[in-house]
């Protein structure tokens, strides 16, 4: 969003980094302050809660990209919480700061750009949700928040929780765990500690198009 800014204008911003553990709310749905976030290194998920109580996994942010751009813009709350679901690398922004950065030439269309492609994920995720087959909405998940990001080493890549998975496939977490096992006994994925890691993308993706 920012690479046409100069490094003076960029530095003056007062940009804090901050190391979130999984689980740790990083924006709280409804907060009238909560800032710009840019995810450095890690994985979140913005997530909010529906009039009857239930959480609803809206989307999974992968390093590079950002989150709250259009409650600055429009002046309003968080419109979602956003909660670490790997251990997350994260710069903050103040909202006044992050206003003057838009104004910045070059920024304008960016941002456009980004919230478009935001949109899309959202419909790409909603379209998730349609699908019959419980397996196919987890693996589904599990692909788009292990979405390709430049720089990475796709090896190194951690699934988000399975609390994280069945939010977002809204599923329970006995049928994610079920689903897990399949892929780690077909070797998409492995286990170290108590997370996973992915380790052939393409037996996820085979599985995702069978179920």
């Amino acid at each position: 969003m920012f690479v046409g800014v100069s490094d003076d204008v960029l530095a003056s911003a007062n940009l804090r980094f901050a190391t979130f553990a999984p689980g740790d709310v990083i924006a709280r749905h409804g907060d009238e302050n909560s800032p710009l976030i840019l995810i450095i290194s890690g994985r979140a998920q913005a997530s909010r809660y529906s009039e009857d109580g239930r959480e609803h996994g809206i989307a999974f942010i992968r390093p590079g990209h950002s989150s709250g751009e259009a409650a600055i813009l429009l002046n309003r709350p968080a419109m979602f919480s956003v909660v670490a679901v790997t251990r997350v690398l994260a710069g903050l922004m103040e909202r006044a700061e992050a206003r003057r950065l838009f104004n910045e030439r070059g920024v304008g269309k960016a941002l456009l750009e980004l919230l478009a492609s935001k949109l899309e994920q959202v419909v790409d995720n909603q379209a998730t949700l349609t699908l019959p087959s419980a397996y196919a909405r987890i693996y589904a998940a599990i692909l788009s928040a292990l979405r390709e990001t430049p720089g990475e080493a796709e090896a190194q890549l951690e699934l988000p929780s399975q609390a994280a998975i069945a939010l977002a496939a809204n599923v329970s977490r006995e049928t994610v765990s079920r689903a897990m096992r399949v892929l780690a006994a077909r070797g998409a994925i492995a286990r170290e500690g108590r997370r996973y890691r992915l380790t052939e993308r393409s037996v996820l993706r085979e599985l995702a198009a069978q179920y």
